[in-house]
């Protein structure tokens, strides 16, 4: 199953969401037999998505997992919504990560979690004991003490990002049964699922430096740019079931917010 129509029609509700003027999210609009705001049919398509949620109900740890990771990913990609690819090379104040190095510290955390988790998987698919790999086997960028410089635009970064996270979930659907499995962590053993819940946290610890970073540069987002996160969130927390194969027709199961994002931006009062 791939996600990927479904992320077209979230992220081109996001683009038309950011290309509204602000003056007219307070304007009323017929909507449902109703006379609302613009900006509340925004939010309900954030409802949409939420209902949508509700229905699948995700059973198993690993789509709670995955869904707590894919939101985070989404809401930092949300936090980006406000940076130009000019801000990635600007110090925000003395001590500071630029937005590159942090987006490179991302990467560099989200794609060894993906290679743990993935040799994790392998290891249980061959019924071997989920011990740490033989240094050999770690591939020497892991083992450098520094984030590896990455290049490209704000987009290409994600594109690795996202790429990364689906990995790991990946890996997770094929782990399920191992969650309870003790693994090594640093210099103590944890169960295997802090290592999804650390990749979690890790995001949101990012997200808010990306906030913080931002409002250094003496800026902060727009109210379509915060409502677009708002959204991008939702998305990722019902994305997640999908991820792990627990549920399947991602795209079929957005073909409710297709059609309201459609009828909704056909009557904007812009």
């Amino acid at each position: 199953m791939s996600s990927t129509p479904a992320r077209a029609a979230v992220l081109g509700a996001v683009d038309q969401i950011l290309a509204i003027p602000a003056a007219t999210l307070p304007l009323e609009i017929d909507w449902r037999e109703a006379r609302i705001e613009f900006r509340h049919g925004i939010f309900q398509l954030v409802q949409v998505l939420e209902e949508a949620q509700a229905r699948v109900r995700p059973q198993s740890a690993v789509a709670v997992l995955a869904g707590q990771l894919s939101a985070a990913r989404w809401t930092l990609r949300g936090a980006l919504l406000p940076f130009e690819d000019a801000d990635l090379e600007t110090v925000p104040g003395p001590g500071e990560w630029t937005p590159r190095q942090t987006l490179a510290h991302v990467l560099d955390a989200q794609e060894w979690w993906a290679w743990i988790l993935a040799f994790w998987a392998g290891r249980r698919e061959h019924d071997e004991e989920l011990g740490w790999p033989p240094s050999r086997d770690i591939p020497r960028r892991f083992r450098l003490d520094v984030d590896l410089p990455r290049s490209g635009s704000i987009a290409e970064l994600l594109g690795e990002f996202d790429t990364f996270v689906d990995r790991s979930c990946r890996s997770l659907a094929r782990l399920d049964p191992a969650l309870d499995r003790m693994v090594r962590w640093n210099r103590t053993n944890v169960r295997l699922g802090f290592y999804p819940l650390r990749a979690t946290q890790h995001l949101r610890e990012h997200t808010l430096q990306l906030d913080k970073t931002l409002a250094m540069f003496g800026r902060e987002p727009t109210e379509q740019q915060r409502i677009a996160r708002v959204l991008l969130e939702a998305f990722g927390r019902l994305e997640g079931p999908y991820l792990v194969r627990e549920a399947a027709g991602l795209a079929s199961t957005l073909a409710e917010f297709k059609s309201e994002s459609k009828a909704l931006f056909a009557n904007s009062p812009a």
